[in-house]
C-alpha cells in the first residue's frame, strides 16, 4: 500500500483559509477506521529519527521565541469519527494535520492525511522552506508505517 499525493479539495481547502501550502496524500487501509484512530495508527509512533529532528526543531525554533512542537501531541482543534483537524497557530505561521476517513464498499478506508499551513511573515517563508523537504519525507515514512501496521 502506497501513499498517493493528490490536490487538496474544498473542504481540506477551507479548514484554514489563506493557506500558502497544502500537502494532501490517500493511502487504502483494510478494515474499517475512523479517523481518531487513524490519527493516532499515522502520528502516535514517529520514527527515532523523527523525534530526533523534531527535538532538533524545538531546540532551534525556541530562539526565536516559537512555540515547541511534538507529533503525537498536536492540539486538536475538532475530533469527529470521520474527520480529525489537529494544530497550532503560532506568529510565523499556522498549521493544521487534517485526517480523514471513508469507509469503502470494499471493507477497507480510504485514508487522507493534509497538512495545511499558513505563513503570517517572512520567519514563516523561512521556516517552511527548510522544513518542506523533511516534512515529505516525514509524512511518506510515517504513512508506510501505519500501512504495515494494519497489514
Amino acid at each position: 500500500m502506497k501513499a498517493i499525493r493528490l490536490p487538496a479539495n474544498p473542504e481540506i481547502k477551507a479548514i484554514l483559509p489563506g493557506a500558502s501550502f497544502l500537502d494532501c496524500r490517500q493511502l487504502t487501509l483494510p478494515g474499517e477506521i475512523d479517523a481518531p484512530t487513524a490519527a493516532r495508527l499515522v502520528l502516535s509512533e514517529p520514527p527515532a529519527w523523527v523525534d530526533q529532528l523534531m527535538s532538533l526543531r524545538n531546540r532551534l525554533t525556541a530562539l526565536a521565541g516559537l512555540k515547541p512542537a511534538d507529533i503525537p501531541s498536536f492540539p486538536k482543534i475538532e475530533d469527529s469519527p470521520r474527520r480529525q483537524v489537529m494544530g497550532m497557530d503560532d506568529r510565523h505561521l499556522d498549521f493544521r494535520i487534517v485526517v480523514l476517513t471513508e469507509p469503502l464498499i470494499t471493507q477497507e478506508t480510504r485514508l487522507t492525511i493534509a497538512t495545511v499551513v499558513r505563513v503570517n511573515n517572512l520567519l514563516g517563508r523561512l521556516y517552511l522552506a527548510v522544513v518542506t523537504p523533511f516534512h515529505h519525507l516525514i509524512v511518506a515514512r510515517m504513512l508506510a508505517l501505519a500501512a504495515k501496521r494494519m497489514a
